[in-house]
C-alpha cells in the first residue's frame, strides 16, 4: 500500500510540472491553429503526450528508489539498530523482509494456494559445497512430481547467497537456476547476511516461510529429505480439521523434528516469530549464547518425544533436546505453547493442540494415507523405508520419507555400482536395496531425462564434501 501512494505521489507530481513547462508552449501554439478539428486532434495529442511522459517520469524515479534500495537490503546494511537474525535483515518487525525482493524474485505470481518449500543456503559459487544440497532438492521434488503431486500446489526454494559472495553476485549461477526451472521449481532469493552464518544461523533461515501468507498451506523439506509418496494428504487432513492448522513430529528422542513440518501461515506469524528472536538474542545471533534451558524461548515446556531406537514415548521438561536453542524449538514454542494450534505426530500417538496448552491424544491414524501402507518386499521395509530405524517402517507418516540426518547425506554415500549401467534407470524399487540406492537412482533418471552432465564417478569431489560440517558454509 505504502509503496503504491509513493508511485502515485510521484505521478502526480510529475504531471503537474510536466503540465506547467508544456502549457506555455502549447497555448502559443494552439493560436496558430485554424481549424477547429485540428484544435481537437492537437489537444488530445497534447494531453496524452503529457499522461505518458509523467508516468514515464514517475515510474522511472520509482524504479530508481527501489533499486537503491534492494542494493541497501542485499548488502545487509540498515537504517536501524542492528537486531535479529542475520538474514531476517537486521530490521525490526515493520521491515524484518525485503519483501519486494522475496516475492518478486520467484518466476510467476502463483495462483495455487499451496506449496512445498525447500531451503538452500550459503551458495558460494567459489565453493560447490551448496550444491549437494541442490542434487537433494532435486531428487526429493523429482520423486514428490513422481507420485502425482497435487497440480494447484507450487514447489519452492528459499535461496540465500554467502555472506562473502561479491557484491554482483546477487543470484545462482545460471547452471543451478536452469536445473531448478526445468523441475518447475520456484526460486525465491532471501537476505544476502552481512557475516558469516553457523549452522544454526542457516536452519532458522527456514522460519522465512512464515511470512508466505500468499499460501494456505505450506510443507516445509529439508534437501536430505527423500520422500517415497507426497505428502499432500497432510494438506488434506489440515484443512478438513482432522489434524491442527500446523503439523510437526518427534523422532530420534527430540519433541521436534524441523526436516519436515506443515504451517498455515498468518499475517503476524513472521513478525511475532522475529519478536521472540529479537527478545531472547538481541545480538542476533543462534543459538542465543545466554540460552536459558528451563526458559527457552519465554517459558518452561514439558512435551512427549518418541525415542525410535526403543519405540517409546518418553518425556521431557526442558529446551536441552537437539536445536532446541535454534530452529526445532522456536517451531515447537510458537506453535504449541503461543498459537496453541499444532498436531504433533509422536510415534504411534498423535497429540492435538487446538487453543490450550493440553492436548488430546489418538492413536496415529495416518496410514490409510500413505502410498506404502503395506510394504511387502522385506529389503525395501527395512531398507529404505525405516528412516534410519525399522519401527518406523510400520508407522504412518514416518514411512512415507527418509530423513538423512547428520553425516548420512545421500550425496556424501558412494554412488552404487550399476551407476553407470545402462539398464540403471530401468531398475524398480524393489531391486534396490537402501534409501541411498533409490536417491542415486532417481538422480540417474533426472540426469537422463534432462540431459544434464554428472560425474556420478567423481561426484563428492566436485560438489566439495566437506572433510568438517562447519566448511559446508565457509569458502576453501
Amino acid at each position: 500500500m505504502l509503496a503504491n501512494q509513493k508511485l502515485i505521489s510521484i505521478f502526480l507530481l510529475s504531471l503537474q510540472i510536466n503540465f506547467l513547462s508544456g502549457s506555455a508552449a502549447f497555448s502559443s501554439s494552439k493560436n496558430s491553429h485554424e481549424a477547429s478539428e485540428r484544435k481537437k486532434k492537437a489537444t488530445k495529442h497534447y494531453f496524452s503526450t503529457l499522461f505518458k511522459a509523467s508516468l514515464l517520469t514517475a515510474t522511472t524515479i520509482y524504479g530508481q528508489h527501489l533499486l537503491a534500495q534492494s542494493d541497501t537490503q542485499e548488502h545487509g546494511l540498515s537504517v536501524l539498530p542492528a537486531k535479529g537474525i542475520q538474514g531476517f535483515n537486521n530490521q525490526k518487525l515493520a521491515d524484518k523482509i525485503d519483501r519486494k525482493n522475496f516475492a518478486e524474485s520467484s518466476p510467476r505470481a502463483s495462483k495455487n494456494s499451496k506449496a512445498y518449500v525447500f531451503l538452500l543456503a550459503g551458495c558460494d559459487p567459489d565453493n560447490p559445497s551448496y550444491r549437494g544440497n541442490l542434487l537433494g532438492i532435486l531428487v526429493s521434488a523429482y520423486s514428490l512430481k513422481q507420485k502425482n503431486l497435487s497440480l494447484d500446489t507450487d514447489i519452492i526454494v528459499l535461496a540465500q547467497l554467502a555472506s562473502h559472495t561479491p557484491d554482483h553476485q546477487v543470484t545462482l549461477p545460471e547452471s543451478d537456476s536452469e536445473k531448478l526451472q526445468a523441475l518447475g521449481i520456484q526460486i525465491r532469493y532471501l537476505p544476502k547476511p552481512t557475516r558469516q552464518l553457523s549452522f544454526h544461523d542457516i536452519v532458522v533461515q527456514k522460519l522465512h516461510v512464515l511470512s508466505m501468507t500468499e499460501y494456505s498451506k505450506i510443507i516445509f523439506l529439508d534437501a536430505d529429505i527423500l520422500p517415497y509418496c507426497n505428502l499432500d494428504y497432510l494438506f488434506k487432513l489440515s484443512e478438513s480439521g482432522r489434524l491442527q492448522a500446523n503439523v510437526l513430529h518427534s523422532m530420534y528422542t527430540d519433541p521436534v523434528n524441523a526436516g519436515v513440518f506443515l504451517v498455515s501461515p498468518e499475517q503476524g506469524d513472521f513478525e511475532a516469530v522475529q519478536e521472540i528472536l529479537e527478545q531472547v538474542s538481541p545480538t542476533g545471533v543462534i543459538p542465543p549464547p545466554e540460552f536459558n534451558r528451563k526458559i527457552g524461548w519465554g517459558q518452561a515446556i514439558e512435551y512427549a518425544s518418541w525415542d525410535t531406537t526403543t519405540n517409546q514415548t518418553i518425556r521431557g521438561d526442558d529446551w536441552s533436546f537437539y536445536c532446541g536453542n535454534s530452529d526445532q524449538g522456536l517451531l515447537l514454542y510458537y506453535l504449541k505453547l503461543i498459537k496453541k494450534q499444532v498436531s504433533i505426530i509422536i510415534g504411534p500417538n498423535i497429540e492435538h493442540y487446538d487453543g490450550s496448552t493440553i492436548p488430546s491424544v489418538e492413536e496415529n491414524f495416518l496410514n490409510s494415507y500413505s502410498c506404502l501402507s503395506e510394504p511387502t518386499n522385506q529389503a525395501y521395509q527395512e531398507g529404505f523405508a525405516g528412516n534410519q530405524n525399522h519401527q518406523a517402517a510400520s508407522l504412518g507418516f514416518y514411512q512415507d520419507f527418509h530423513h538423512a540426518v547428520g553425516y548420512s547425506k545421500f550425496w556424501e554415500q558412494a554412488p552404487p555400482k550399476w551407476i553407470n549401467e545402462a539398464s540403471a534407470t530401468r531398475k524398480s524399487p524393489e531391486e534396490l536395496s537402501s534409501s541411498t540406492e533409490y536417491w542415486y537412482f532417481l538422480l540417474k533418471q533426472l540426469a537422463e531425462q534432462y540431459s544434464w552432465d554428472l560425474d556420478f564417478d567423481n561426484l563428492q569431489e566436485n560438489i566439495g564434501i566437506p572433510s568438517d560440517r562447519g566448511e559446508l558454509f565457509i569458502s576453501k
